[in-house]
């Protein structure tokens, strides 16, 4: 019946996270009207453009577009501005590993050329969104935008203009790409909290780096995705240090992952991963090196590393299926079922890049935070039951080395403390003995027997602190440290007063003899002597006390 409930709550958690990740999708896809300020009026520029062909030639085309580039690698498209609309103050458009330069009426009014290679490590550039200043009395005058690439596949890409103020263009900017940016910041906020949890509870709990990598894999993922999103790239002018952290944490994310698995203790096909993970290395290192003397860059490779993840994360979906259904090895479910939520969402965002579909990435981001949450929720399972052995442990340790029925220490902890004494301090034994417990076990049976021992150790905890052992059926040890011999005839005193106490409730009076010696450096070769002469101390007043 609990079974049934578990799974019962389990999939009504996993639907209410999907109803949750729906409904912010929602809220940033349906169009609403924002109450909390008056935006800027603003207008999209995507319809009727001229297209000069390189041949002099023109065309209409409607935005966003793919024309062909000419022999320079670079698209001429023009627009005449609209009149009397004089919240148009600024352009913005997305240029993807593109130059851009915009005239008004044959004016320069707007240049970003990215400079030629000249010299080694040369990063390739990344996206950057340009905001264009317009002149004063631009309405009316005709716009000409040249956008060119080094790279074939950009060269003839013309993404969507938009008009207005830049105050509305970079709230349309904000609108458009802010849930690419929650996501990523979300990611990189559960990467950060859990390296935080890992360094605070490795020094507590005996914990494998799994945490680390999964923390580690966490934050260069969502290290890639900040670098993707177009608002990162909105605020971060450089689009340089964009291309360098995109395709540095693209490349070498997945080995914290492959740690990562190759840490799981019933995981079998360690040898394999880990032979992947050198290859995965190997070339992740290559293309670094490619890149650094101007071979290949980074985005000339991007569609390597991507296929690189993609067959990584093939690989690893399959050696877990195996694992599930070849090998039975039902610990690794949850993993597995994360895992091909993964592999679902990359491939969808793999046949999306490759196609240049726009996506902000949001499709990989969804399906990651849903791998990443599963794998979390099972690592503070493995935390919580870590914490219940050590309390486990801890228990168990304290009755290994307790007295169960007198609540005393017991011999294991008496020869424990016995080996950890130093001899250059004050210490002083006492032994004590009870006098006949055989008589009353005899007579009155062995529980009224058990009842006298619980009552003497009552007497000599009381007296003597939490440094009481029981070492056999009726004979207790006291270890005491820095006793003057006032002292030590005090507690014998103190000893006797507390029996005497017990002896008021007692149908059987309790009757012990105690004695004590203090370790001497002269005359005790070892602490062994001490106790001796203690334990000689002790059958000494126990026929005193007969004789009495």
């Amino acid at each position: 019946m609990y079974e049934r409930h578990q799974k019962i709550s389990n999939l009504l958690f996993y639907i209410l996270i999907i109803f949750e990740i729906l409904l912010i999708m929602l809220l940033f896809f349906k169009p609403h009207i924002n109450i909390s300020f008056q935006q800027d009026p603003l207008y999209t520029l995507n319809k009727d453009w001229i297209y000069t062909r390189h041949n002099g030639t023109t065309m209409q085309v409607d935005l966003p577009s793919s024309l062909e580039a000419g022999n320079d690698d670079s698209v001429s498209i023009s627009h005449t501005l609209p009149k009397d609309e004089l919240v148009i103050s600024h352009l913005s458009i997305l240029s993807t590993h593109q130059n851009l330069e915009a005239y008004i009426d044959d004016q320069l009014i707007y240049s970003r050329i990215n400079p030629t290679s000249n010299g080694l490590f040369d990063l390739p550039t990344s996206s950057i969104w340009d905001v264009i200043e317009l002149p004063g009395n631009s309405e009316g005058k005709t716009i000409t935008l040249i956008i060119s690439s080094d790279y074939n596949n950009y060269a003839g890409k013309v993404s969507e203009v938009y008009a207005g103020t830049r105050t509305g263009l970079f709230l349309q900017i904000i609108e458009s790409s802010g849930l690419s940016l929650v996501l990523s910041l979300v990611t990189l906020l559960l990467g950060v909290v859990l390296l935080i949890v890992y360094h605070f509870i490795k020094h507590l709990l005996n914990v494998n780096k799994a945490m680390l990598h999964l923390s580690w894999f966490t934050v260069l993922c969502s290290t890639w995705m900040l670098a993707e999103s177009d608002l990162t790239q909105l605020f971060i002018s450089n689009e340089y240090v964009i291309s360098g952290i995109l395709y540095l944490s693209l490349m070498t994310f997945p080995i914290p992952m492959i740690l990562y698995i190759t840490g799981i203790d019933s995981f079998f096909y360690k040898n394999l991963l880990y032979k992947v993970g050198y290859i995965f290395f190997a070339i992740a290192f290559l293309l670094i090196i490619l890149q650094i003397f101007n071979v290949m860059d980074f985005l000339q490779s991007s569609t390597i590393v991507r296929l690189e993840i993609f067959f990584l994360l093939a690989l690893v979906l399959i050696l877990l299926l195996m694992e599930l259904f070849k090998r039975k090895n039902l610990e690794l479910k949850s993993f597995t079922i994360a895992t091909t939520i993964l592999f679902t969402f990359e491939s969808i965002e793999l046949l999306t890049y490759q196609r240049r579909v726009s996506n902000n990435g949001i499709i990989f981001q969804i399906g990651f935070l849903i791998f990443i949450g599963m794998l979390i929720r099972d690592a503070l399972r493995n935390i919580a039951g870590i914490i219940k052995l050590s309390e486990s442990a801890k228990h168990y340790k304290f009755l290994a080395t307790r007295d169960l029925l007198t609540n005393c220490r017991n011999r294991i902890a008496y020869t424990r403390d016995l080996d950890r004494l130093q001899l250059d301090q004050n210490i002083t034994i006492f032994i004590a003995d009870l006098n006949n417990l055989k008589l009353i076990n005899d007579n009155y049976g062995h529980m009224m027997g058990d009842e006298i021992l619980v009552l003497s150790s009552q007497c000599l905890l009381n007296t003597f602190g939490r440094r009481v052992y029981r070492i056999g059926g009726d004979e207790f040890v006291s270890l005491q440290f820095d006793l003057t011999s006032e002292m030590q005839e005090q507690l014998l005193k103190d000893f006797e007063t507390e029996c005497k106490k017990a002896n008021l409730d007692s149908p059987h009076p309790i009757s012990v003899s105690i004695g004590y010696a203090a370790y001497d450096k002269d005359n005790d070769s070892s602490i062994y002597d001490t106790i001796n002469r203690a334990d000689k101390d002790m059958y000494e007043r126990k026929e005193q006390m007969k004789k009495s």
